[in-house]
């Protein structure tokens, strides 16, 4: 992969103005750096179109607000900057990065002096899990670190500290030989994946768990309307690890996984079923992705 294909030469877009990567600097005083307070998207286009690209920005500017401050920018102008860093970049097929921090001008914690801040870069992206598979057979392990409680952080927002646990997640399912990890809360329900939703099949019910302790990421809201759509019974309740282990299908949702089959998880296998394989098309026909498998 060239240096250009993973984003390293591509223009970054900062605070109003298009910039060269080196150019793209904040200082070692940045508020967010220090404190966690750092909120951002994670969007996808797909043959040169930006799929949900106004949803995604204006979450960001509520996850600011959630955590306090403002950004500078309304939704419109981060599209409108996305779309002209896309055009720029000559590639179709990318995943595109907003983000936003406060700055440097007051290191108390409280951040209430501090300035906004806002940039968005690119690159080409590749296959989140690179199983190399048309379907991607996803392989989870069991979590160490458990999800904060709803009264502990203001979970709807895309906080960078919050991902901490993803972080160290995710090393341990690498660690362990594995793709990612099933994440619990601290009362041992099941919640989501590091860095996306869970969903199961459970006697020809979709089950997810609510978004209470998770992100209720755009995909996820995505794949409930278009399993109500399709007349497929829908259900957003708790569960705890058992009753996964039963489950008839089980898989992921989120901009950068789409809709990724699990086929194991720890010693235990699934199957890609019927109603998996049948979302997984109808997301790849609304985003605009060549479809490599039927219905």
């Amino acid at each position: 992969m060239s240096d250009e294909s993973k984003g390293e030469r591509l223009p970054i877009w900062i605070d109003g103005e298009l910039v060269v990567p080196e150019e793209a600097k904040v200082s070692v005083l940045t508020h967010s750096l220090h404190y966690g307070s750092g909120v951002f998207e994670g969007v996808r286009s797909y043959g040169g179109r930006i799929f949900e690209n106004e949803r995604h920005m204006q979450r960001m500017i509520n996850s600011a607000r959630m955590l306090g401050y403002e950004l500078n920018f309304s939704a419109r102008e981060l599209c409108d900057a996305s779309e002209q860093l896309l055009r720029r970049s000559g590639i179709k097929n990318a995943y595109i990065r907003p983000f936003a921090w406060r700055g440097s001008e007051d290191i108390d914690i409280t951040g209430s002096n501090t300035k906004s801040h806002a940039a968005i870069a690119l690159w080409q992206w590749p296959d989140y899990y690179k199983t190399g598979q048309d379907i991607p057979g996803v392989k989870l392990t069991k979590a160490k670190w458990v999800r904060p409680s709803a009264d502990m952080f203001p979970l709807q927002s895309k906080a960078a500290g919050i991902y901490i646990c993803a972080t160290l997640n995710r090393q341990l399912a690498k660690e362990r030989g594995f793709d990612d990890c099933v994440v619990f809360d601290c009362d041992g329900h099941v919640v989501e994946a590091t860095v996306a939703n869970i969903f199961m099949v459970s006697r020809g019910v979709l089950v997810t768990p609510p978004p209470t302790c998770c992100l209720n990421g755009i995909t996820r809201q995505i794949v409930l309307t278009i399993a109500k759509d399709l007349g497929i019974d829908v259900a957003e309740r708790d569960f705890f690890m058992p009753e996964l282990a039963e489950a008839d299908e089980v898989f992921l949702s989120g901009t950068a996984v789409e809709v990724a089959p699990v086929v194991r998880i720890d010693d235990l296998e699934f199957e890609i079923g019927r109603v998996t394989r049948r979302l997984r098309t109808e997301y790849h026909q609304l985003v605009g992705k060549l479809v490599p498998v039927s219905a």
